[in-house]
């Protein structure tokens, strides 16, 4: 299994390589730093040597893991033909017969097996046993990695993705990753207690518009919502900054506010990072993967209105307006009906109708030939059909696609007498008021339940 790695030119992080999200069911595998954080206040030279660990999995032969890092106080050290796994978990005894395929041994640009888009602050390996598994429960090292220390600081070691396998199709299995840390420095200065990581995390959710009609899908082409959620673990310390990876080309983001929206203009999934910097400079990253749908379709009536609906005598010519929007993610052919109880009053196609795009249509109800009670009317959108069978259904939304108001007509008042609404209490009042008339009469209206077809 070839995974792709896409970065960032954010100094302290790396970018994309696809694996599993990081968090799963409880028991799930662990991958972990050991340990799980180095304090040496005060030491500005020097290497330190963390080893990536896996405890409780299955049956594994193969292993994918990106680390990220801060280039600014730390320097990955690249041994000489790669990353150090001799004797792993997928060749514990070193034997010669056991030789796995290296899918990818990167560090900071430079390895036997790198990738195009690998970059500085990056330690990257993937390797695949093609004729052999490990017997469960895995547990042990899977590589080590060494750095130099170059100056005064903290750097997270943070895991971008981590990814155990097993299978000849390379099925990827549950598992948790814990990221470790290193720090020479401490919070706040002179106290002598080191720096330690903000904790992190954030959620994504489409717009309260899309919400309301698609639900929690993440939609190509529209906004989504990210925000993060943060506070500093040191004393006296507060998150200062949020820098945000999209997990494709675009630009990295970053703002003190911790609400940003950002638009994905194709369908698949993302690894997502926010980075919570804190007050002192403390810095520690959250990764998930999200899901954008590449393809949406869904027409509908958002609106239908009348220029009056109440009181209406037959005769009446009463305009009824209908507004169709294309919610999807593609041009539609839109075809609209307009009627009154299943007869037709008016229709139209809207052509080539562009992503959240919306269309109005008027029709002319002639009420002369209707006698006085409530009528329905319904706008429908029709549903979007597979071309060349017209019963094929391939709209993904069927449930906006019709609105419906009604209409009120009334018979014609006795010559000398007026209709007037009069508001009480919240309530319109018919009341019938005529020259030497003292009484009132009530306009019958026939249940709703039997006017409808």
């Amino acid at each position: 299994m070839i995974m792709i790695l896409a970065l960032s030119s954010n100094p302290y992080l790396g970018h994309l390589f696809p694996g599993t999200p990081q968090a799963h069911a409880a028991d799930s595998a662990k991958i972990a730093i050991n340990p799980p954080n180095q304090f040496l206040l005060g030491e500005t030279a020097g290497q330190v040597t963390f080893t990536v660990n896996v405890t409780d999995a299955p049956a594994i032969n193969g292993f994918a893991v990106v680390l990220t890092y801060n280039i600014l106080v730390l320097r990955a050290v690249l041994p000489p033909g790669g990353l150090d796994y001799g004797g792993n978990v997928l060749c514990p005894s070193g034997a010669d017969s056991c030789k796995p395929t290296v899918v990818r041994d990167c560090v900071d640009t430079h390895g036997p097996a790198c990738g195009g888009e690998d970059q500085a602050g990056v330690v990257a390996l993937g390797l695949v046993l093609l004729t052999a598994t490990t017997m469960p429960p895995t547990s042990g090292k899977l590589f080590d990695v060494t750095f130099d220390i170059l100056g005064s600081g903290f750097s997270e070691i943070h895991f971008r993705s981590a990814t155990l396998t097993a299978g000849l199709d390379q099925t990827e299995l549950p598992s948790v990753s814990s990221d470790g840390y290193f720090t020479n420095i401490d919070c706040p200065p002179t106290s002598g207690t080191p720096c330690t990581p903000p904790i992190v995390d954030f959620t994504v959710s489409p717009t309260p518009a899309d919400l309301a009609i698609t639900g929690n899908e993440l939609l190509q082409g529209r906004v989504l919502i990210f925000n993060a959620s943060a506070r500093s673990t040191n004393s006296g310390g507060s998150i200062s900054n949020y820098y945000w990876i999209w997990g494709n080309p675009d630009p990295s983001q970053q703002g003190s506010n911790a609400t940003i929206i950002h638009v994905y203009s194709i369908g698949k999934p993302y690894y997502v990072t926010v980075r919570a910097d804190d007050s002192y400079g403390v810095s520690a990253s959250k990764t998930k993967r999200i899901i954008v749908i590449n393809n949406l379709i869904d027409l509908a009536v958002d609106s239908a209105t009348v220029n009056d609906d109440a009181g209406v005598i037959p005769g009446t010519i009463i305009s009824v307006t209908a507004r169709v929007l294309n919610n999807g993610t593609r041009t539609e052919e839109a075809n609209l009906t307009i009627s009154v109880e299943g007869r037709l009053i008016g229709n139209t196609t809207f052509h080539g109708l562009l992503p959240t795009n919306r269309k109005e249509f008027t029709a002319q109800w002639k009420t002369d030939k209707y006698s006085p009670r409530v009528y329905r009317i319904d706008a429908f959108v029709d549903y979007v059909r597979k071309p060349g069978n017209y019963s094929n259904i391939i709209e993904d939304v069927l449930t906006n696609n019709l609105k419906s108001i009604f209409v009120q007509l009334v018979s014609p008042l006795p010559a000398g007498l007026s209709l007037s609404l009069l508001p009480s209490a919240g309530i319109s009042l018919l009341v019938l008021v005529g020259a030497g008339i003292a009484g009132s009469r009530f306009l019958r209206k026939r249940p709703l339940d039997t006017d409808l077809p």
